[in-house]
Formats: structure tokens, C-alpha cells, sequence
């Protein structure tokens, strides 16, 4: 319930809270403010780099697949002393 006694109700997939009345509640929005801290997106950005890190290392494991595994060499042996 709000300060004014009346009844919240949630639209989770837009984001927008508003009470029974269909206006919009400040005080809901202010808590949505608040509801990522300094840690958590610091959390979020060092998770989604591991991920695009870990991404583009499977990739280059993945493109050694591609390349020839058939190496050839010819040794000549010229001037040999003892």
C-alpha cells in the first residue's frame, strides 16, 4: 500500500507502477532507481566481458580446426666434419 492508503499495482514488463487509480506512483519509481547499486554493474560489465572474452577465445580454438595438419620438410645435409 502507498501513503495514501491506496493499493500498487505492477506492469512488470513495461516498468511503470501506478496504484489503483492509474496514476503513476513516485515513490515505486524512486525504488527502481535505486534497484541497481555501484557493485551489481560492476558485476554485470565484468561478467558480460568474461563472456565476450571467453567467446572470441572458442572461436580462435575452433578456427585451428580449419588449417592443414600435414607439415613436410626436406633436410640436406652439405659439408659434415667430425
Amino acid at each position: 500500500m502507498t501513503q495514501d492508503g491506496q493499493d500498487l499495482v505492477v506492469i512488470s514488463t513495461t516498468n511503470k507502477h501506478y496504484n489503483s487509480r492509474g496514476r503513476r506512483s513516485l515513490q515505486s519509481a524512486a525504488s527502481i532507481a535505486n534497484m541497481y547499486n555501484s557493485l551489481t554493474r560492476i558485476q554485470n560489465v565484468f561478467g558480460f566481458f568474461t563472456t565476450v572474452a571467453f567467446v572470441v577465445a572458442a572461436f580462435i580454438a575452433a578456427s585451428d580446426f580449419t588449417y592443414d595438419r600435414t607439415p613436410s620438410a626436406h633436410v640436406k645435409t652439405t659439408n659434415v666434419q667430425v
